[in-house]
């Protein structure tokens, strides 16, 4: 069933956008994690994940409420492939609603140019 609900970004008059980004660099594998706190995670069901990464090779991604300390992304989370200069968008359910969550990414090949993923919370857009 199609999302009729359009998504919109999370805003707070007077605050800088909530979009965080992680960074893959040229050369080497990488694995990084950022938290979605409390105050923008709270009322926003959604993720907008936006992503250009190298052709050929695959990031992971895991969502989660888990620990900073712990979280890990594997090969068996959910793959954004890379496609060069188009970029990869997908929505996702948060995971929580009502306090932070962690991302965790995770390229296992090494990325000839470097990469970069946004992560924008948000409402809507999902059934």
């Amino acid at each position: 069933m199609a999302a009729f609900e359009p998504f919109e970004p999370a805003v707070k008059s007077g605050t800088a956008g909530f979009t965080q980004s992680i960074a893959l660099g040229a050369g080497a594998a990488t694995s990084q994690t950022i938290q979605i706190g409390s105050s923008v995670a709270n009322s926003n069901n959604a993720c907008l994940v936006t992503c250009i990464l190298s052709q050929g090779i695959t990031a992971y991604l895991r969502m989660s409420v888990e620990a900073s300390g712990t979280i890990a992304a594997t090969s068996t989370d959910t793959p954004i492939p890379g496609n060069n200069t188009t970029p990869y968008v997908r929505l996702f359910a948060a995971p929580s609603m009502s306090g932070p969550y962690n991302i965790a990414v995770i390229v296992t090949a090494t990325p000839t140019t470097a990469g970069q993923i946004w992560f924008t919370p948000g409402q809507g857009g999902t059934v």
